[in-house]
């Protein structure tokens, strides 16, 4: 099985995305207890110290076939406000992105940022031919992310997946490499 590695570190000098350290485990609690997060995603309710520990063990720089890789999203240097999963088809060349951000870090468009940098590698010499991400009709805030990271709307999946027993729509958006 091919795979391939996340950079080390990827900055524009606001936003940092770097693989998750253990001693990030708080700032994970606190972003997967939001209730907006958890509405939106399918973290665990009640999210605990343990399900933390879980992710950050499973949490990998690999980009391998089917398996999420993820990024922690920090402001500069200070703790992570998000987090940023990578989830690669190598054999097709392409990968889909899916992101969550904090309530601390809203609104300023730290994520905005990160999926540009993280799209730009991802699109650079050797990587991958199409970045998609896939938005819940009902969300426009992760809409405008995709957009503003120079994302195009391809259309609506109907019924595409379920979330927390509700069957729901998605918005889909790519960016294809040169």
């Amino acid at each position: 099985m091919t795979t391939r590695r996340l950079p080390p570190e990827l900055s524009d000098g606001v936003v940092r995305l770097r693989p998750w350290l253990p001693e990030d485990l708080a700032a994970v609690v606190r972003m997967a207890s939001d209730p907006e997060s958890v509405r939106r995603t399918r973290i665990p309710e009640p999210y605990t110290t343990d399900s933390s520990r879980s992710f950050l063990a499973l949490t990998t720089p690999e980009l391998t076939d089917g398996r999420e890789a993820g990024l922690a999203v920090c402001e500069g240097s200070g703790t992570p406000l998000g987090s940023l999963g990578v989830r690669p088809a190598l054999a097709d060349g392409r990968c889909e992105l899916g992101y969550l951000l904090a309530a601390a870090g809203r609104g300023r468009g730290l994520m905005t940022r990160a999926v540009m940098l993280v799209t730009e590698w991802l699109l650079g010499p050797g990587g991958f031919h199409r970045v998609g991400i896939h938005v819940a009709s009902d969300n426009p805030a992760s809409a405008r992310v995709a957009e503003r990271a120079g994302f195009a709307r391809e259309g609506v999946l109907r019924s595409y997946h379920e979330l927390k027993g509700v069957r729901q729509d998605l918005v889909s958006f790519s960016r294809v490499g040169g």
